[in-house]
């Protein structure tokens, strides 16, 4: 319980680095990783171990006074990173993060393999309920631009449909409404997206996928979530976070934005925050996957069935016993 309580104080410190003045960053930043190893050393909840040191590297990668303070003293100049030098900083960032959840789990009851799998099915859980609350949203956020194009217009009695095309600018300024709508609407998208993720209900390489077995599907899936929709998050969290902190410190930047939310209860930086938000929930579903699959790749026999609910195993089973039924059908005609 101790454990459990030390790693949400660590990921609570890992956000608050992102909020508190410039000087005592580095201070939250030490703090926040020194609470995870601790809450690891007390045997907390792996989800919530992972979810410490997940933002102990997000935070130490992104903010300036992190990575980005080293490689200025190396006379680096971080600027003139590439889209590579990012992916390369996920990928490192990924390894680091798993070595240390594997030395952290083998002070837990159920050794690696469990505790991986349990940390899955809680982020599971998290994706699915995210996707389910949003998913009360869509259809009034889906007749939100009909409505704005219909009422907003400016002469009477014309409907102006044009509100509805994202390249206009002009029309984006004027009623930024549609801004709200565009920004939430990634939510639900992307929410959506991680919950179908998740469930195994969404398109990806079926023809491959039926005639390779259990082992590659594993191999496959743990490539592509490690490899191509991590960097794709990360790359996306990053900069959405950066505009959000822009619009923060520059509130001319969001002056419409502003206009709209006259009460000031909801800030403009929260509405941009969406765009992370939502991205992070996407990368909530891959590295539940990549628990999976490694599980049921290395993981010991009583738990690859339970880790293997995102290879079709079930469909395939159902398929061999069809096709054994009508093999012994056949071989009792023949005779």
């Amino acid at each position: 319980m101790k454990g459990t309580v030390l790693a949400l104080v660590s990921c609570l410190a890992s956000i608050a680095c992102y909020f508190v003045q410039e000087p005592t960053v580095a201070f939250a930043m030490v703090a926040a990783f020194l609470l995870a190893l601790y809450a690891a050393w007390r045997r907390g909840r792996p989800v919530l171990l992972l979810a410490a040191y997940i933002l102990s590297m997000v935070s130490f990668a992104s903010l300036p006074q992190g990575l980005y303070a080293l490689l200025r003293l190396n006379d680096i100049d971080p600027s003139q990173f590439t889209i590579q030098h990012q992916i390369t900083i996920v990928l490192t960032g990924t390894a680091f993060v798993g070595i240390l959840f594997a030395l952290s789990c083998r002070r837990q009851s159920g050794g690696v393999p469990l505790s991986a799998q349990e940390a899955s099915e809680d982020l599971e859980k998290l994706v699915c309920f995210v996707g389910r609350a949003t998913g009360l949203l869509y259809i009034p956020l889906f007749c939100l631009p009909l409505y704005l194009a219909f009422t907003q217009s400016s002469q009477v009695g014309t409907n102006d449909l044009d509100l509805l095309s994202w390249s206009r600018q002009a029309a984006l300024v004027e009623h930024p409404q549609i801004q709200i709508f565009s920004w939430l609407f990634i939510l639900l998208m992307l929410g959506g997206l991680a919950s179908a993720y998740m469930r195994n209900a969404h398109h990806r390489y079926l023809g491959w996928r039926a005639k390779a077995g259990s082992g590659p599907r594993a191999v496959l899936e743990l490539m592509g979530a490690a490899v191509l929709l991590l960097p794709v998050c990360w790359i996306m969290m990053d900069l959405g976070w950066a505009y959000s902190h822009q619009i923060q410190f520059h509130p001319a930047a969001s002056v419409h934005i502003k206009q709209l939310m006259a009460a000031g209860h909801v800030p403009a930086w929260g509405l941009y925050a969406v765009l992370p938000f939502a991205f992070a929930l996407l990368a909530c579903a891959a590295i539940s996957v990549i628990l999976r699959s490694l599980v049921y790749l290395f993981g010991p026999n009583y738990l690859r069935k339970r880790a293997a609910t995102h290879l079709d195993l079930a469909t395939e089973q159902h398929t061999s016993r069809s096709e054994n039924l009508q093999r012994n059908w056949g071989d009792q005609i023949q005779a």
